[in-house]
């Protein structure tokens, strides 16, 4: 968004060979338009308009685009300090007269920012945890690493309790232990499979006994991250985050 129109020109030209798609406005109110039509992730205003100045264009824009990187261009922005940008709602700002390698670079690391931001957001969330496991000691240690870590956590000590309360209050992930009295992790893990497809699942056996490697691999079928005890507690924040990617 620039006033002038030789400036807009060379903007559209050289962004346009790098394979953007450019839309140009000449002043507010056309930029305004636009963006009631258009989401656009990367916009450029200068600080010049005439009708309304680019520190107010900025903070319009801003309330109905808060997820946009926006940056000033100006040949004055030794008149602002940083927090006068911030304030306005600017990412970041560029004197004029325009350097378009520095133009190239800003648009190129904003469109890596929100690839970041979508990777980010696309990944698996997991607030609440359920542990399910008939030995005492590894419930509570579990409970203490992770709400340490900020996670809601219940457990349970059996499969059939387990399954009880998943049912009551679903949790984002399930850490089970493999080999339990009853109700084994793989049968309980099967069991809330059916009703919850999408739940996320960590079993673990601590047992060296013929016959686990095939569990585990019954466990990675069911598209569950598998563990060995005794683990440290970076091994199991590892593999949560594994889950979570």
């Amino acid at each position: 968004m620039d006033d002038e129109a030789t400036i807009r020109n060379l903007l559209k030209v050289a962004l346009g060979k790098k394979g953007y798609e450019v839309l140009e406005a000449p002043g507010a109110e056309d930029a305004l338009e636009i963006l009631e039509q258009e989401q656009i992730p990367v916009i450029l205003i200068d600080l010049g308009l005439e009708t309304m100045n680019g520190f107010e264009l900025c903070e319009r824009v801003r309330k109905d685009h808060p997820e946009a990187i926006i940056y000033a261009l100006s040949g004055h922005v030794g008149l602002f300090g940083p927090q006068d940008f911030s304030e306005a709602g600017f990412n970041g700002f560029e004197a004029k007269p325009i350097v378009i390698e520095n133009i190239y670079k800003i648009v190129k690391d904003s469109f890596e920012q929100i690839d970041r931001l979508a990777k980010n957001s696309s990944a698996k969330d997991i607030k609440r945890i359920l542990v399910i496991d008939d030995d005492n000691q590894i419930r509570e240690m579990l409970r203490q690493i992770l709400e340490h870590e900020g996670y809601t956590v219940s457990d349970a000590s059996s499969g059939e309790e387990g399954h009880i309360r998943f049912s009551e209050q679903p949790a984002d992930l399930i850490i089970a232990d493999l080999v339990m009295p009853g109700k084994s992790g793989i049968e309980t893990a099967l069991a809330i499979k059916e009703e919850y497809p999408t739940v996320n699942i960590i079993l673990m056996s601590g047992c060296d006994w013929y016959g686990l490697d095939a569990e585990f691999e019954v466990a990675k079928a069911l598209g569950a991250v598998t563990m060995k005890k005794p683990f440290q507690r970076k091994s199991i924040l590892k593999a949560i985050k594994q889950i979570q990617q």
